[in-house]
């Protein structure tokens, strides 16, 4: 989510002089590109397993003597006297980096580190592992690496301290490991065509300083100064469990805005310059990808990138490369959600040929192992767009958007993007590396989050991964980090014993409530939704105590939801009304500041707050289906679709999801530039998944499959038809996929389903051992 309006940091830019660097291929099995997506090539999505050994590579910079840092590059060569039968290198930077083994580039990175929206990354920071068994020779070897000192987009935290540290591991058979890691033996040099100006035009590159071939082994590095030990040579690092990231070409569609004098190729999305002027190159769908230019240029001429998420004019981040003669290369060191890409060039002379647009794909690694089908076509489009949205926010940690690229400070969008991702492809590892991140970061606040509802989000998305993977160690690993983070909210427990003591509320909702911003309203909008929110989390804390064995948090938990459910029934709910009021004026002892406008004489009932309600368990049943159908039933009930997600939960504990589901889905439109749903019903980006919960709906919901038991060994299969004639689907589980497939006959609902080994399904009432099923049920 978008918490801020920012202005964000324009576009830097890396050079490679012989071919395009991307996509990094570490197996040699190519990934699956069609107009389904992109998939990884099966076996290549196995996650890393932590490292059994610990290199001792050193944190390096160059001697910057008192000046600014810039970006800088470091070489190491080294011989071998035959192939290694195992290359394993772990690398990472302080702020990022891009490492290549004799001239192949084989990672970028480090995966993200975790930081909240407004602090720097609490550490440690990660080693990305590869195997870059196939790069290396007999013979002479370079290690090569170029390492950004400022953040190149939102979410990169750093220590104030750039460096680098690799650790490249090689085994020969019957010989003993030979160790090649950063120390004062490597050379650095500042990159000095990368030349900061923070004009108009964004990040500014001068290609006629860059030095060429400087990747490759036969470079002559006399002229460069030996690396000195970075000023946080002690920085701990821990190994990434991701595996590596998928990379594939996506393939250009169509030109368009072109300018008098400019030629456009009918392949690869290239065009030919006799003066200056500009054109457009449009994808089928919007992407998250890094870009790059084949070019065949003159000197002095300049180059302008801009890629933007709609087919239109304009750009998010935008690159200005003066050019060399002859052919070259240029590409974006940072990936960026784009639909198109506008290019211009500037100062030509003579001619200037763009011989390729390549945009080069970039997720975590999937497999489309789901699928869901219904009579409904429009919610089967919304599936597909839905699991490709989840998709391009999976990155090195679940991002809002590829667009803004914020920090890990949104669980309440990865809870969403997590379930699609058990959902349409069976993933699970983002999540848990996310889970221990996010947990970091609430330890060095002390539990005081920058998005003050999101920490119990959290919370709830700790509980749901539980019940996909039946992952016990994680819960018990972070069950410290839950238990203080309840006792942190238990401090802003007020006189009405509701949440009304908090340093702020948010975030609730883009909308406006009473002329306030639900981003960050006052208490009076925000004590209910935020009590309702701290009664889930208790409940989710039992859980939590239960698993540990700790009896008395768990007493303790249940002691504290009885007050809560007591005091918000009896401060909260109006008969007059039939709803839950969002709070009380005037209860809050907290001063106002930025994040929390003072208090005034007014009576609001929000969908939020009482959508919580139910999907807390605040009311009974019987209120619960009265308050869902008042709600629905407002004219479009004042929540954007991100809280939609929470509407369609309460729709399910009250028993209203079959009537109401349906048409709340339709509400959902996709954009024929994109191929994507906007971030909110009528503005804002076109690549977040936090409005991507149809997907979960349909499949968990819809088609009917919930775990009853951790990690699906036990698993519900309870359709809702609503007003469908049939669907049919697979669920992909730990313990394998789950098939499922029902139609309306008549007063009939005939339902076949696969029940995969080491499990059992409840249908109806009945239990059903592993194999394939065939009911048939009145409806």
């Amino acid at each position: 989510m978008n918490a801020l309006t920012v202005l964000l940091p324009l576009v830097f830019l890396m050079t490679q002089s012989q071919t395009t660097t991307g996509p990094i291929d570490l197996t040699g099995k190519k990934p699956q590109v069609n107009e389904q997506g992109v998939q990884a090539a099966i076996g290549n999505t196995v996650r890393a397993k932590p490292t059994e050994w610990h290199g001792g590579g050193a944190w390096i910079w160059r001697d910057d003597q008192g000046q600014p840092p810039k970006v800088t590059r470091f070489r190491k060569t080294f011989s071998l006297s035959a192939t290694p039968t195992q290359s394993m290198i772990l690398a990472s930077a302080d702020v990022s980096y891009r490492l290549w083994i004799n001239g192949t580039l084989v990672s970028r990175g480090p995966a993200d580190t975790g930081r909240d929206y407004d602090t720097g990354a609490p550490g440690p920071w990660f080693d990305d592992q590869r195997d870059v068994s196939r790069f290396l020779k007999p013979g002479h070897n370079v290690i090569a690496a170029e390492v950004f000192p400022d953040s190149l987009v939102q979410s990169e935290g750093t220590l104030g301290h750039p460096g680098l540290k690799v650790d490249l591991r090689l085994i020969q058979t019957d010989q003993k490991p030979q160790m090649i890691a950063t120390d004062e033996t490597w050379k650095s040099a500042p990159a000095a065509d990368l030349a900061n100006h923070n004009g108009p035009n964004g990040y500014f590159v001068d290609l006629n300083q860059e030095p060429l071939g400087w990747q490759m082994v036969t470079f002559d590095d006399s002229h460069w100064t030996h690396a000195v030990v970075s000023a946080v040579a002690s920085r701990p690092t821990i190994t990434s469990e991701l595996a590596p990231p998928l990379e594939a070409i996506f393939p250009s569609a169509s030109v368009s805005r072109i300018t008098a004098g400019v030629e456009v190729h009918a392949e690869h999305g290239g065009a030919t310059f006799t003066r200056d002027g500009g054109y457009s190159g449009k994808f089928s769908r919007i992407l998250s990808a890094y870009i790059s230019l084949r070019v065949i240029g003159e000197k002095g001429a300049r180059l302008l990138i801009m890629p933007n998420e709609l087919d239109a004019p304009g750009f998010n981040r935008r690159a200005e490369i003066v050019l060399r003669d002859g052919p070259q290369v240029v590409e974006l060191p940072f990936f960026d959600s784009f639909s198109t890409i506008n290019i211009a060039a500037k100062g030509i002379k003579k001619s200037l040929v763009v011989q390729e647009v390549r945009a080069t794909f970039t997720s975590y690694p999937v497999r489309y192992r789901g699928s869901f089908k219904c009579s409904d076509v429009e919610l089967n489009r919304q599936w597909r767009v839905g699991r490709w949205v989840t998709q391009i926010c999976m990155q090195t940690h679940h991002l809002d958007s590829p667009h803004h690229q914020e920090p890990i400070s949104d669980p309440g969008d990865y809870l969403i993007e997590a379930l699609n991702s058990y959902y349409a492809f069976g993933e699970s590892a983002l999540a848990r590396q996310d889970l221990r991140k996010y947990a970091r970061v609430l330890k060095a606040r002390n539990f005081q989050s920058f998005h003050t509802s999101y920490s119990l989000l959290w919370l709830r998305m700790l509980i749901q991964y539980y019940d996909y993977t039946g992952d016990v160690d994680l819960v018990k690993e972070l069950a410290p980090y839950s238990h203080a983070l309840l006792d942190k909210f238990a401090t802003y427990v007020g006189k009405n014993e509701l949440i009304s003591n908090a340093p702020n509320y948010m975030f609730m909702d883009w909308v406006e409530i009473a002329g306030f911003n639900a981003h960050h309203p006052p208490a009076v909008i925000g004590q209910g939704y935020m009590t309702a929110l701290y009664y889930r989390a208790l409940a989710d804390d039992h859980r939590v105590a239960i698993l540990t064995g700790d009896k008395a948090r768990a007493d303790q938990d249940e002691l504290l939801r009885t007050q809560i459910k007591s005091a918000f029934n009896r401060e909260l709910w109006s008969d007059r009304k039939g709803l839950y009021r969002d709070g009380k004026p005037h209860q809050s002892e907290v001063a106002p500041n930025q994040w929390l406008p003072a208090d005034t004489d007014v009576e609001t009932f929000s969908t939020q707050v009482n959508s919580f309600a139910v999907t807390s368990g605040l009311c009974s049943t019987d209120e619960s289906r009265e308050i869902m159908t008042q709600i629905v039933r407002q004219p479009n009930m004042n929540c954007q679709p991100y809280f939609m997600h929470f509407v369609f939960e309460a729709l399910a504990n009250s028993g209203q999801f079959e009537t109401f589901a349906i048409a709340q889905m339709h509400r959902w439109k996709i954009i024929p530039d994109t191929q994507s749903f906007l971030e909110m019903w009528d503005y804002g980006d076109h690549s977040h998944a936090w409005n991507a919960t149809n997907l979960f709906q349909m499949s968990g919901r819809i088609l009917g499959v919930l775990p009853t038991a951790p990690g699906f060994q036990a698993f519900e299969i309870r359709p809702h038809p609503c007003d469908l004639t049939w669907a049919k689907g697979t669920v992909p589980t730990p313990h394998g996929d789950i098939h499922v497939g029902w139609k309306k006959k008549g007063k009939n609902l005939s339902i076949e389903f696969t029940v995969p080994p080491g499990t059992h399904a409840i249908y109806a009432g009945r239990t059903y051992a592993p194999g394939r099923h065939s009911v048939v049920k009145s409806l």
